[in-house]
């Protein structure tokens, strides 16, 4: 598995990783109500399981950077299963 840090700057929640195919990937997310939110370019979008753009919207039930190192294994694994 590639590396991976998350660190918390108050209620922002910051994700660094590598893509697949190399490249570094940082992301930002907090929290508006009891939902997940990432802060993009383009403005701020709401996430999902595995930490994607579809399917069911993550919502807080616990300390927000557990929940975001949680999906983000997730995702890896999901990755895992479809190179196989």
């Amino acid at each position: 598995m590639a590396k991976a840090s998350f660190t918390q700057s108050g209620p922002v929640v910051i994700a660094k990783y590598e893509d697949r195919t190399g490249d570094l990937v940082t992301r930002e997310f907090f929290t508006r109500g009891s939902y997940v939110y990432e802060s993009t370019g383009r403005g701020e979008r709401q996430v999902c399981d595995r930490l994607s753009t579809r399917g069911e919207t993550l919502r807080v039930s616990e300390p927000l950077i557990e929940i975001i190192r949680s999906e983000y294994r997730a995702m890896r694994r999901d990755e895992d299963r479809r190179k196989a």
